[in-house]
C-alpha cells in the first residue's frame, strides 16, 4: 500500500479479497465480491500476466497507423485485426465475466483501447478527475503517439454530482494547458457524454459542479500591498506586485481555489508577508511562469496547494533567477516549492515543514540551497534531472520516508548537512552520476546514504551512525549506461541535427535521457574516503539486483561497532585499504567478489588481528599487509574540484589510406589547490569522445555517439597539483561503421572529466558564469550576488558609477557560508548610483549583468500597437519606448512574447528591430499556429544603460471571412436526370469548422435560403469538408443553367460563390428518314449500301448515331455512323451480300444528355433485298430452249458426217 507492506487489520482484511487463482478460462481465475455499495473484482496473477504480455505485444504495432504506401483505412483495419488477435479475446472474456456477475461499467468511449483512463475522486471538493494516457505509439515511422481526435467519452456521475449543473474542463499540455470548457450531453441512462477534442500523450478531464467563479484581479502596473487583505479572487500579475509587511488570507469562492499567477514579464515580491487560507474550506496556489520573476524574503507560505494537476500543489516556479531568503513553507498540500526548469535559483535560511515534499525540482540547472531545514515532510528534498546543485549546511530531520532524494541527476554536491530520522534513506541517490557527499552526517535512518545505480560518486569526510540497516548502501554501482556527454546535459556546444532520433533542440526528458559509458576502461570509480561509520546494522553494504558492482574504492575510513563492518557481494575491480575495522561483530562478509584489501604497500587495521603475517578477511580472502595501529582519519580541507583545460589537439594520420583509423592527439592540463597524486594511485579522470555522425543513424541501426577512456597522471611531475597529460587513442578505429568517412570522423568533439584525490569532479567547459542579484541596499550601498558556474570562479567585480559616465571597479568578496559574493562601498550618501557586476571563471569565460540604478526611479514607458491581418494571418507589432532619464530608446534590446489572456505562452516570441524611418521598433509575426482567441503581447524593453520597462496590448485572432468553395463539379453534364454536385468547402485560414453549404440555380437569393448540401462523411466537423448533393431538375426546362454554391463556417460567415453551368436536356434527338444508296429496289449482289440520315439535337448536341442491321432476320449488328461534314448527314455502310439476301436496319441516336431516339420505321424497320443477277422469266425460257439447241447441233453433225 503506497509502496509499503499492509499492516493494519482493516487493510489486511480488505487485501484478503484479492484471492483469485488459476489460468485464463479457469472459473477460479476471476472472483466477484460484494463490498459496501459496490463490488470487488479479483483477477488471478496468471490472468493479469497474460494480459500484460499480450498488451505489450499489441503496443509494438502502433507503427501500423503510419505505414507508408497504405491508405488510412487499410492501416486502421490492419491494426484492429492485430488487436483482436492479441487482446480482443481476453477483453471479451473479461467483459463477459463482469456481465455475468452483474458488474456494469460506467464508462464507454471510442478512444482507442490503448488509451488508458484513470479516475480520481476528491471528496473534499466533490471533483472527479480522469487522466488519459495514450499508449498508442508509433516507434518506427514517426516516433510519436497516434493522436486521438474528437473522441466520445461517456461516464457515470457520482451521486454527489447527479442532478447538478456541471462544469467540465479538459486539459492537454500540448493544446489546452489552461483548460478548455467542454459542452456535455446528459444521456437517457443518467450518464454524461463529452467529446475529447484532442489527445496526444496525456490529458485530464475535470468534472465539478458549476458554480459562480471568483473575480480576477489584474496587476498591470506596479502595485504594493501592505497590511491585511482577504483575497477572494485570482490574481494575475503581468507587471510588478510587491506584498510587503502584509497578511494575505485567501478565501475560496464557491469552492474554487485562489490562484496567484505571475505571467511572463511579471514580477512577484513577497517581503515580510504571511500568505495563508482564510478558513479550512479555502485553498490557494501560486504559479510563476517562464520569464516571470519571484522573490520571497522573510515570509511564510502556509498551507498552499490543493489536489489536482501538479502545478496546483503549492508554489510552482518556472522562472530563472528566483531568490528565496529567510522564509518558511508550512503544511503545503504537495510541495512547498517546486522548481520546474527554474535555473539559477538561490535559496537560503528557509524552512520546509509538514509538506508531502518540502522542496522539489525537475529538469533544472544550477541551484544553491544554503542553511535550510527540512522537517516533518514525507520527503524533505526531491530533485530529478538536476544539473549542478549545491546543498550546504542544511538539516533534514524527521522526514517520514526520505530526507533527500537525488534522481537521474549529475554534478550535485551535498555538504556540511545532517540527515536524520527517516524510515528509508537519510540521503538517497538514484541513477545519478558525479554526485558528492562531503562532511555530512546521517543517523537514525533506515539507510544513512544510499547510492542505487549511481557510479562515479563520492562520500568524503562524513559520518554515518545508528542507522537501522546500513550506514552506506551501494547497489548496482557500475558504469553501464552512465556517462552523459555534455550535449545531453544541456550545457555543451555539440549540436548535431538529430540526437537519438530527437531534434537537438528538443531532447527527450524523463526516463529517456541517456547517459552511457560504452567501451571505456576504468576511471569511473566510486570513492568512499575519510568517513566515520559506526553502530549501524551494516557499516557499508555493497549489493546488487541482478547486475554487479565495480571500481569501488573504500579508503581511510573508520568502520566501528557495526553488526557487519562491510557486507559486499558481486563486486569486482575494487580496493579496500587504509581503513580501521574496529569491534564490528563481523568485520567483513563477502560473496563472489574480486577485491584487494591492500593498496601498494599497506592494508587495513583490524581490531581482532593479534598475530603476524596476513589477516584472513573471509573465506580465503586476505589482507597481506595489515596495519599494526589504527590509521589517523583526519579532516579533509579540500572542497573544490580541479580545473580542466584542453590546451591543444590535432588529428594524426593512421596506418591506412581511407582515414578511418586516424586518431586524435590531445594535450590536457589539470590543476588544483591540492596534490593530484595518491597511493593507491588511480586514474585521474576520463576523456569522453563524442561523435555527432553517429547520432543520425536509424533506430534499426543505432550508433553509440561517444566512448570514454580513462586518463592517469604522468609518472613523474614537477608539480603534484599541476600536470599536463598527452592523450591519444584509436578512437573509432575498430568501432565505427565502414561507410563513415574521414570527414565525418573528424567531426568528433572531446570532453575531459577530471577528479582530484578526494573525488571532487569537474569537466572542461566554455559556458560563461551566470550572475543572480541577491540584493542591494541603499544606505551603505551593499551588493550581494550569487555566481553560478560549472567550474571555479576566478574573480567577481562590482562596477559602479555616480555620474552615469565613469565607472569604478571593486573586487567582491566570497562569503563561503552563503556561497555568495559581497561588496560594500563606503562614502556614497546620496544621489543616483548605476552599477553592474561581472564575473570570470578560471577558463576566462566572462559574463556581466545589465545595469541597475539605485537612488533614483527610472521609468521606461512602452507603447505597443498590434495589427492583425486575417487574410495573411500576420501580426504587425510597432513599439515606442521612452526612458524618463535618457529619452527615446533607439538602441538596446526589445523582445516580445505572445500569450493567452491567462498568461500561457504560445511559443511566438522574438526580438524587434528599430526602424529609423518610422521611429519605431517593428516586428511581423506569422500567427498561423494560433487558434481563434484573444491574445496579449508583452514587450520588454532594455536600453543600452540597462533601464527597462514593459508594455502590452491585446489582439484577437478571429474568423470573419467566409470559407472558399472550390473544385465544383456537376456530373453528368449535360444531363437528363438529377445530377450529382460535389464541391470542397474550406475555411480560408483553417481555424473554423464548416457548418453549412447550399446552392442556388440561376438566381442567387439571401444567405441560407438555398438548397442545403451535406458533407460526404455525414458530419460537419472539420475546417475542410467534401460536400455532395443532388440537383432536382424536374422543374427545369431544357436549357443551360447556372449553379451557385457557397459555404458557411461555425461563426456564421458565408463565403463567396463558386459557379458552374450545366445543361438540362430531356428531349431526344430528331432523326430524319434514312437515305439508302443504292435504293432498296436496286441493290445488286455484293454491292455496299450506304445509309445516310439527318440527326439533330438543339440543346446538348448529338453524342453518337448508330446503325443497327440484321441479315436474314438474324441478330442486329451495330455500326457507328460518322458525320459527313460536307452533307451534314451521318453515314454508315452495310457490306454487300449475295442475291436474295434480306437486310433489315434501324438507326439509334443519343444526345449528350443521354436521351435516346430510334428511327425504326414505326417498328417496321427499313428492309431491302438484294436482287438476282438475271430476271426469273427469261431464265425459264432459256431452260426450255436448251434441248432444241442441242438437237439442232446434233442434226448438223450428222449431216456433215453423211456428206463426207
Amino acid at each position: 500500500e503506497n509502496g509499503f507492506p499492509v499492516t493494519t487489520p482493516e487493510r489486511l482484511d480488505f487485501a484478503n479479497y484479492f484471492n483469485a487463482t488459476g489460468e485464463p478460462g479457469d472459473p477460479e481465475s476471476i472472483k466477484v465480491y460484494h463490498y459496501g455499495n459496490g463490488k470487488i473484482v479479483s483477477l488471478s496473477q496468471n490472468v493479469m500476466s497474460t494480459y500484460v504480455w499480450k498488451h505489450e505485444l499489441i503496443m509494438r504495432y502502433g507503427s501500423i497507423w503510419h505505414r507508408p504506401g497504405y491508405s488510412e483505412e487499410d492501416n486502421e483495419a490492419e491494426w484492429w485485426s492485430e488487436y483482436e488477435w492479441y487482446v480482443g479475446e481476453w477483453i471479451n472474456w473479461f467483459a463477459s465475466a463482469l456481465s455475468q456477475a452483474g458488474v456494469q461499467t460506467g464508462i464507454s468511449t471510442d478512444l482507442n483501447p490503448m488509451v488508458m483512463n484513470i479516475r480520481y475522486w476528491n471528496p473534499e471538493t466533490n471533483v472527479t478527475i480522469f487522466h488519459f494516457i495514450n499508449y498508442l505509439y508509433d516507434n518506427t515511422f514517426t516516433d510519436t503517439a497516434v493522436d486521438q481526435v474528437n473522441a466520445n467519452f461517456t461516464f457515470a456521475l457520482r451521486p454527489e454530482l447527479q442532478g447538478k449543473p456541471l462544469r467540465i474542463t479538459y486539459y492537454a499540455p500540448d493544446e489546452y494547458p489552461e483548460g478548455l470548457t467542454l459542452d456535455y450531453t446528459a444521456e437517457s441512462d443518467g450518464r454524461v457524454r463529452v467529446t475529447i477534442p484532442y489527445l496526444h500523450i496525456w490529458g485530464i478531464l475535470k468534472v465539478e459542479e458549476e458554480k459562480p467563479q471568483p473575480s480576477t484581479y489584474q496587476i498591470e502596473r506596479s502595485v504594493e500591498w501592505t497590511g491585511s487583505y482577504i483575497l477572494d479572487g485570482d490574481v494575475l500579475v503581468s507587471s510588478n506586485l510587491t506584498l510587503k509587511n502584509a497578511v494575505i488570507k485567501t478565501r475560496s469562492f464557491s469552492g474554487a481555489p485562489v490562484k496567484i499567477e505571475v505571467s511572463s514579464g511579471g514580477s512577484l515580491n513577497i517581503l515580510n508577508t504571511v500568505i495563508e487560507p482564510y478558513d479550512e474550506e479555502s485553498r490557494y496556489y501560486i504559479v510563476v511562469h517562464e520569464n516571470g520573476n519571484l522573490r520571497i524574503e522573510n515570509s511564510t507560505i502556509r498551507e498552499a496547494g490543493l489536489w489536482g494537476p501538479l502545478d496546483y500543489g503549492g508554489v510552482w516556479v518556472e522562472s530563472e533567477d528566483t531568490v528565496v531568503l529567510n522564509s518558511k513553507f508550512e503544511n503545503c498540500y504537495q510541495y512547498g516549492l517546486f522548481l520546474m526548469e527554474a535555473n539559477y535559483t538561490y535559496i537560503r535560511n528557509c524552512a520546509f515543514t509538514g509538506c508531502t515534499e518540502g522542496l522539489m525540482a525537475y529538469w533544472t540547472r544550477l541551484v544553491k540551497i544554503i542553511n535550510c531545514t527540512f522537517t516533518g515532510n514525507s520527503i524533505g528534498l526531491y530533485v530529478k534531472h538536476m544539473h549542478y546543485m549545491k546543498v550546504s549546511n542544511c538539516i533534514f530531520e524527521g522526514n517520514t520516508w526520505f530526507g533527500a532524494i537525488v534522481d537521474r541527476s549529475e554534478f550535485t554536491v551535498l555538504e556540511d548537512s545532517e540527515f536524520t530520522s527517516s524510515e528509508w534513506d537519510g540521503l538517497s541517490f538514484w541513477a545519478s552520476i558525479f554526485v558528492e557527499v562531503v562532511n555530512c552526517t546521517s543517523h537514525n535512518n533506515g539507510y544513512g546514504y544510499a547510492f542505487r545505480n549511481t557510479p562515479i560518486s563520492t562520500v568524503l569526510g562524513s559520518d554515518a551512525y545508528n542507522n537501522l540497516h546500513s550506514g552506506i548502501l551501494l547497489r548496482d554501482v557500475n558504469s553501464w549506461g552512465m556517462m552523459p556527454p555534455s550535449a545531453l546535459l544541456g550545457c555543451g556546444s555539440i549540436t548535431p541535427t538529430v540526437q537519438f532520433g530527437y531534434p537537438a533542440n528538443n531532447l527527450p526528458r524523463g526516463d529517456l535521457l541517456p547517459s552511457n559509458v560504452f567501451g571505456g576502461w576504468n576511471g569511473r570509480r566510486t570513492l568512499i574516503v575519510y568517513n566515520k561509520i559506526w553502530n549501524n546494522s551494516e557499516g557499508i553494504s555493497v549489493s546488487c539486483s541482478g547486475y554487479f558492482n565495480e571500481e569501488i574504492l573504500i579508503l581511510n575510513n573508520t568502520i566501528q561497532a557495526n553488526g557487519v563492518g562491510v557486507n559486499v557481494n558481486y563486486t569486482s575491480s575494487s580496493i579496500v585499504a587504509g581503513n580501521n575495522f574496529i569491534n564490528n561483530t563481523v568485520q567483513v562478509k563477502a560473496f563472489n567478489i574480486d577485491i584487494y584489501f591492500n593498496a601498494t604497500n599497506y592494508g587495513n587495521y583490524w581490531s581482532d588481528y593479534a598475530g603476524s603475517g596476513a589477516y584472513e578477511v573471509c573465506d580465503g580472502i586476505c589482507d597481506y599487509q595489515p596495519l599494526a595501529e589504527p590509521s589517523i582519519i583526519s579532516d579533509v580541507l579540500d572542497t573544490t574540484p580541479p580545473n580542466v583545460l584542453i590546451l591543444a589537439w590535432n588529428w594524426v594520420d593512421g596506418w591506412d589510406e581511407d582515414g578511418i583509423n586516424d586518431y586524435p592527439d590531445i594535450t590536457i592540463r589539470i590543476w588544483d589547490d591540492f596534490p593530484l597524486y595518491v597511493n593507491p594511485q588511480y586514474e585521474i579522470g576520463i576523456v569522453n569522445l563524442v561523435y555527432p555522425a553517429l547520432y543520425s543513424l536509424t533506430p534499426e541501426e543505432p550508433g553509440n555517439p561517444f566512448m570514454s577512456y580513462a586518463i592517469g597522471p604522468p609518472e613523474f611531475s614537477d608539480e603534484l597539483n599541476n600536470v599536463t597529460i598527452g592523450f591519444t587513442t584509436d578512437f573509432y578505429g575498430y568501432w565505427i561503421p565502414d561507410y563513415l568517412n574521414e570527414s565525418t570522423l573528424r567531426d568528433a568533439r572531446f570532453e575531459v572529466y577530471a577528479s582530484d584525490i578526494y573525488g571532487h569532479w569537474s569537466r572542461n567547459e566554455t559556458e560563461p558564469p551566470h550572475i543572480t542579484l541577491i540584493g542591494y541596499e541603499a544606505e551603505s550601498f551593499h551588493v550581494e550576488v550569487s555566481v553560478f558556474d560549472q567550474s571555479n570562479i576566478a574573480n567577481v567585480t562590482l562596477h559602479y558609477s555616480t555620474d552615469g559616465q565613469t565607472y569604478k571597479n571593486i573586487s567582491m568578496t566570497y562569503n563561503e557560508a552563503y556561497e555568495t559574493y559581497e561588496c560594500t562601498v563606503q562614502g556614497i550618501n546620496s544621489g543616483t548610483v548605476r552599477f553592474y557586476i561581472s564575473a570570470t571563471d578560471v577558463y576566462q569565460n566572462y559574463a556581466q549583468t545589465s545595469i541597475y540604478t539605485l537612488g533614483e526611479t527610472v521609468e521606461v514607458l512602452v507603447s505597443v500597437e498590434a495589427s492583425w491581418n486575417e487574410l495573411t494571418e500576420q501580426l504587425t507589432l510597432t513599439v515606442t519606448a521612452e526612458c524618463s532619464l535618457c529619452g527615446s530608446i533607439t538602441s538596446g534590446e526589445v523582445t516580445y512574447g505572445v500569450y493567452t489572456t491567462s498568461g500561457a505562452p504560445t511559443g511566438l516570441e522574438g526580438s524587434m528591430i528599430y526602424n529609423f524611418s518610422s521611429a519605431k521598433w517593428e516586428a511581423v509575426l506569422n500567427t498561423k499556429t494560433l487558434p481563434i482567441n484573444e491574445y496579449k503581447v508583452i514587450v520588454n524593453v532594455t536600453d543600452s544603460l540597462g533601464h527597462s520597462g514593459k508594455g502590452e496590448t491585446t489582439f484577437i485572432v478571429q474568423d470573419t471571412l467566409g470559407p472558399i468553395a472550390s473544385e465544383l463539379n456537376i456530373t453528368p453534364n449535360p444531363t437528363n436526370k438529377n445530377p450529382t454536385l460535389t464541391v470542397n468547402i474550406t475555411d480560408i485560414n483553417l481555424k473554423s469548422n464548416i457548418m453549412a453549404a447550399e446552392f442556388f440555380i440561376d438566381q442567387i437569393r439571401e444567405n441560407g435560403a438555398g438548397t442545403p448540401l451535406n458533407p460526404a462523411d455525414g458530419n460537419f466537423d472539420s475546417p475542410s469538408e467534401h460536400i455532395e448533393g443532388i440537383i432536382d431538375i424536374s422543374e427545369l426546362r431544357d436549357s443551360v443553367h447556372t449553379i451557385y454554391v457557397h459555404g458557411m463556417d461555425e461563426h456564421g460567415n458565408w463565403g463567396e460563390f463558386s459557379q458552374q453551368t450545366f445543361i438540362v436536356d430531356k428531349t431526344a434527338p430528331l432523326v430524319g428518314e434514312p437515305i439508302q444508296t443504292p435504293p432498296p429496289d436496286n441493290v445488286q449482289p455484293f454491292v455496299n449500301v450506304t445509309i445516310s440520315v439527318n440527326v439533330t439535337d438543339l440543346e446538348s448536341g448529338v453524342k453518337n448515331v448508330t446503325l443497327y442491321y440484321s441479315v436474314n432476320g438474324g441478330e442486329f449488328t451495330a455500326k457507328p455512323m460518322q458525320l459527313n461534314t460536307t452533307t451534314g448527314l451521318y453515314e454508315a455502310t452495310i457490306d454487300g451480300y449475295e442475291a436474295e439476301t434480306t437486310i433489315t436496319y434501324m438507326i439509334v441516336a443519343y444526345d449528350n444528355a443521354g436521351n435516346k431516339a430510334q428511327q425504326d420505321n414505326a417498328e417496321n424497320y427499313f428492309v431491302y433485298t438484294i436482287i438476282p443477277e438475271f430476271p426469273s422469266i427469261p431464265l425459264a425460257l432459256l431452260l426450255m430452249l436448251i434441248p432444241l439447241i442441242i438437237t439442232f447441233f446434233l442434226k448438223r453433225t450428222k449431216a456433215k458426217t453423211s456428206k463426207s
